[in-house]
């Protein structure tokens, strides 16, 4: 375990994320739409060989689901039907490794009804792998730590003090002859340090806090 927890761990490590304990946020608005836009690079490349724009309409307010329809858990695609998902080069032979060290994702957030905008991710993945064995799906992992929703008025709706938000990108080779793979699937997730899935309303909350502040409040902070 890490001394102090995992909020006091990570806000050292990342002062970004670092709100006061005992700083009580304000609600959400009743409806969260947000708009990401993601570029994924294969350095030393400058420009990324995929670009993609998404949209996320949530509704914020707290309810007791039905026992036999639980809550929508917080997943979102990062992708769009105009995307330009393009095959490029990519030798298969040891791809996993070279992949790790060269596959760099960015996804900006943007509140459009509160007026923030944040960047969420901006590295390499933690992982690459085929999606199964045998399979001709290469899947990339990339992970963030960040701060929880906060207390829930039920104790089923608990969450650990921080959240993994993790994106899960899927790639297909062209066929079995050529060395060439592209980007068919992105999409964005959320659970707790104990795997248990944040539910959509709560992820909300957790991004609003990670954009930070108000674009007008960071240029007047400049």
């Amino acid at each position: 375990m890490l001394p102090g927890g995992y909020r006091s761990f990570f806000s050292h490590a990342f002062p970004s994320i670092h709100p006061p304990l005992k700083n009580t946020l304000p609600p959400p608005p009743p409806m969260v739409f947000f708009y990401y836009a993601v570029d994924i690079f294969l350095e030393p490349e400058p420009k990324p060989f995929c670009s993609a724009q998404s949209c996320h309409l949530i509704f914020t307010k707290e309810y007791v689901p039905h026992p036999l329809a639980g809550p929508p858990y917080f997943r979102c695609p990062l992708y769009h039907f105009k995307a330009n998902f393009k095959f490029i080069t990519v030798k298969k032979d040891g791809y996993e490794e070279y992949l790790k060290q060269r596959l760099r994702f960015s996804c900006v957030a943007v509140d459009h009804n509160g007026n923030r905008v944040g960047s969420l991710f901006n590295g390499r993945p933690v992982s690459v792998q085929p999606k199964n064995r045998g399979s001709w799906m290469v899947k990339a992992v990339y992970e963030i730590v960040l701060p929880g929703p906060g207390p829930r008025p039920c104790l089923y709706n608990s969450y650990t003090e921080m959240v993994k938000c993790g994106v899960n990108v899927n790639f297909e080779w062209k066929d079995e002859g050529e060395d060439k793979f592209r980007v068919v699937k992105a999409y964005l997730k959320m659970k707790d340090m104990n795997r248990k899935p944040v539910w959509e309303r709560h992820g909300a909350n957790v991004l609003l806090n990670a954009i930070g502040r108000k674009r007008g409040e960071e240029e007047n902070a400049q």
